[in-house]
C-alpha cells in the first residue's frame, strides 16, 4: 500500500503544471531600464554588478589554474561599476545586435569577452 500510494503521488505531481521562466533578453533589461524610476534602476544595476562578480569569480580560478586559462583579461583592479556595465552591454548590442534577444546573462560575458580580450 504505501509503495502504490508514493506511485499515485509521483504521478499527480507529474501532472501539475508547471511555469517555465526564462531570464530577461538584454533587450528587454535595456527597455525596462529606460523605465524605471532611479532608485530601481540602481537596484537592477546591483543584480547586473552581482551577475558580473561571479563571472569575475570563474575567470579568477582559471587564471590562477593556468594562465592562459582566463576567459577575458581586465585590467588590474579594474571594477566594473552595473551602470558601466549596461553601457557595455548597450555598446555591445548596437554593434551585434544579433544578440539582443539572448539572456543578458550571456550578454554580460559576450560583452567582457569582446572588451577585454587576452593577449595572444
Amino acid at each position: 500500500m504505501p509503495k502504490l500510494l508514493s506511485a499515485l503521488s509521483l504521478v499527480a505531481l507529474c501532472l501539475v503544471p508547471t511555469v517555465a521562466v526564462a531570464e530577461t533578453s538584454a533587450n528587454e533589461l535595456f527597455a525596462l531600464m529606460e523605465s524605471l524610476e532611479d532608485s530601481k534602476r540602481k537596484a537592477y544595476e546591483q543584480v547586473i554588478q552581482d551577475e558580473y562578480y561571479g563571472m569575475i569569480w570563474v575567470n579568477t580560478y582559471l587564471s590562477l589554474k593556468s594562465e592562459n586559462e582566463a576567459l577575458w583579461c581586465p585590467p588590474p583592479d579594474d571594477v566594473l561599476s552595473g551602470t558601466e556595465l549596461l553601457q557595455l552591454m548597450q555598446t555591445f548590442v548596437d554593434e551585434n545586435p544579433q544578440y539582443g534577444d539572448s539572456p543578458f546573462g550571456a550578454v554580460i560575458l559576450f560583452t567582457v569577452l569582446d572588451e577585454f580580450p587576452c593577449a595572444q
